[in-house]
């Protein structure tokens, strides 16, 4: 019986972990495409600037 419950305590431990990197997988993923769509704002928010600076029109 003691093997039993030391058996179910360490696959629980295992399928902890296993379920925290599947969550740090899945945020870190978001995190990406928050980045990529900072750095489109970024892109567009400089050409805006210089347009602007050497007269251009916006778009």
């Amino acid at each position: 019986m003691k093997m039993n419950l030391l058996t179910l305590l360490v696959y629980s431990f295992w399928f902890l972990i296993y379920e925290l990197c599947a969550d740090l997988q899945q945020m870190s993923g978001m995190l990406e495409y928050k980045n990529s769509k900072i750095r489109f704002a970024e892109k567009v928010i400089s050409q805006l600037i210089r347009r602007k600076r050497y007269g251009a029109e916006p778009f």
